[in-house]
């Protein structure tokens, strides 16, 4: 086999959501074996990188992702099939045809090396409850089309820094013991924090491997140092978070905060949930139901992975 595809994002980290992409990386395992478009890849990428100009890196990619989606055309598998090569990370999109989902490839390793981290992190046991809110935040940006990098929205590994960096610089180490791991409490702390600005994003940026923030000039910019890559922000193509994520998070923390009242009646919030969660999971619309499923269906645990393909087969929480 010359040419392999390993899955990394959502589906090896267990973070999918409905309306997530799969997303998956193209390795050249034999680059005397592929065609000749795909060998300068090869120098760029993986195991045969060697020292390439960041022009040459460019367009190597950006003629592997136009091959590669030539190829899919042709192949009639998939439809929808766009290239877009001269985005920061070269990328073909296309959906399958046999059951509609969205595929999302391309040459960059990174997103294997971030999806590890993450994974990584998720063991530790002040994170356990990381994934689950992660995918709750997930939803509620996709729910407002507000989770889409290429459009300025909150890319998923940004999202996911600025949770582990709540649950350890304010739950682990200013929330009661016995309110650390109630979901709802934690998600609602977590609307405040970010949308009610007690993270100053125009003044701070979130270094989470050193668990602090620090100063930067004044702008309206999210800055997330990428943990994988120091000295890069992960966050930087979330032009879209000053305007309206911020904005959405505050709303939603008004109408969360309610929700945490003793009287609430069953009506109120299943409102709130169909508002916040009902275009991005149609399922909400009958919580009762789903309620009911979720008290019958066996618990299982977090960090599982298949051996074949490394997707996710874990649960959500413990």
């Amino acid at each position: 086999m010359y040419l392999t595809v390993e899955v990394y994002g959502s589906l090896r980290t267990g973070l999918l959501v409905p309306t997530s992409d799969i997303d998956c990386v193209m390795k050249i395992e034999d680059k005397s074996k592929v065609a000749y478009i795909l060998q300068r890849v090869a120098y760029c990428c993986g195991k045969y990188k060697g020292v390439q100009t960041a022009r040459e890196s460019k367009q190597a990619f950006a003629g592997g992702v136009r091959f590669i989606g030539n190829v899919l055309r042709g192949s009639g598998v998939f439809r929808q099939v766009t290239c877009i090569a001269h985005a920061k990370v070269p990328i073909v999109k296309c959906v399958h045809r046999g059951d509609s989902i969205k595929v999302d490839l391309s040459f960059e390793e990174d997103g294997c090396e971030s999806s590890d981290f993450l994974c990584a992190q998720f063991q530790k046991e002040k994170f356990r409850l990381a994934r689950g809110l992660i995918i709750l935040v997930k939803s509620l940006l996709a729910n407002f089309s507000l989770d889409d990098p290429s459009v300025g929205g909150l890319g998923s590994f940004p999202t996911s820094i600025l949770v582990l960096y709540y649950l350890r610089a304010v739950v682990h180490e200013h929330y009661p013991v016995e309110l650390r791991d109630n979901m709802a409490v934690i998600f609602v702390g977590f609307l405040k924090y970010y949308g009610n600005e007690q993270f100053d994003y125009r003044r701070e940026c979130i270094n989470f491997r050193e668990g602090k923030t620090f100063t930067k000039a004044p702008s309206s910019d999210l800055y997330i140092e990428n943990p994988v890559k120091p000295g890069t922000n992960c966050s930087r193509s979330a032009t879209l978070y000053a305007s309206k994520v911020v904005p959405k998070f505050s709303e939603a923390a008004d109408d969360f905060s309610v929700l945490l009242e003793q009287d609430v009646k069953d009506r109120q919030v299943e409102s709130v949930l169909e508002e916040y969660f009902g275009r991005c999971i149609p399922q909400v619309s009958h919580w009762d139901q789903v309620e009911r499923r979720a008290e019958n269906k066996p618990l299982v645990p977090q960090h599982q992975w298949d051996p074949k393909t490394n997707v996710y087969i874990g649960g959500v929480l413990d």
